[in-house]
């Protein structure tokens, strides 16, 4: 059974072939996925691979994993540990990849080396200063760009609205307005004939006539 992790790093994470183990946390990846692993396989696992291209009798292996106790059905409980590790890693015992056994003599770790996984050293600037926050700043309005549409509809709306009002206002004063009443004044009790009549600004009437 495997379960998805995220990517992480540190001194105690190697990577070999296409797997990565943690001796800290006692995990080991493959392709990223994590794998199950028993804490006793795990070590035995990375005691070999971290001795790389030496052998390691199964004398050794018993006192780094068990002690100078005694254990009970020692050989099985080693070769099942072994067998766990093979079938995390794919490898075959008739045809080594990674993890050889050496009859009577012990196993001998035949993949790739390890190679440290490190953390990623965070920037520092030249000067010897505080990193500067370089997030960008927000942008600033054009002043000369057209307003959003939802306002410009709102405007031209209300300069409808004004429009309408005008000339409903206009409408009913014409309609309501009073009437002018006109008059008449005679200016003259003689007969002749008028040639022409004009009226001033200050009310007065010019005219000629004979």
């Amino acid at each position: 059974m495997a379960t998805a992790v995220g990517e992480t790093s540190s001194p105690n994470r190697y990577r070999f072939d296409r797997f990565e183990i943690d001796l800290r946390s006692g995990e080991i990846w493959k392709a990223g996925i994590l794998m199950r692993l028993a804490p006793q396989p795990f070590r035995i696992l990375a005691l070999l691979a971290l001795r790389g291209g030496e052998v390691v009798s199964r004398d050794e292996v018993r006192e780094h994993i068990w002690g100078d106790g005694t254990v009970v059905e020692f050989d099985q409980r080693l070769n099942s540990c072994i067998n766990q590790i093979r079938t995390i890693l794919g490898d075959d015992a008739d045809v080594p990849r990674l993890l050889e056994t050496l009859p009577r003599r012990g196993y001998r770790w035949i993949g790739p080396p390890l190679v440290p996984v490190l953390a990623p050293v965070p920037p520092q600037p030249a000067d010897g200063g505080t990193v500067q926050d370089t997030a960008p700043l927000p942008a600033r309005k054009d002043p000369t760009a057209s307003p959003p549409t939802r306002l410009t509809w709102a405007r031209l709306t209300a300069l409808g609205l004004a429009f309408a009002a005008a000339v409903a206002g206009a409408y009913f004063w014409g309609a309501h307005r009073p009437a002018i009443e006109l008059t008449w004044q005679r200016l003259t009790f003689q007969r002749g004939s008028v040639g022409g009549g004009r009226f001033t600004t200050s009310g007065e009437t010019v005219y000629a006539a004979a």
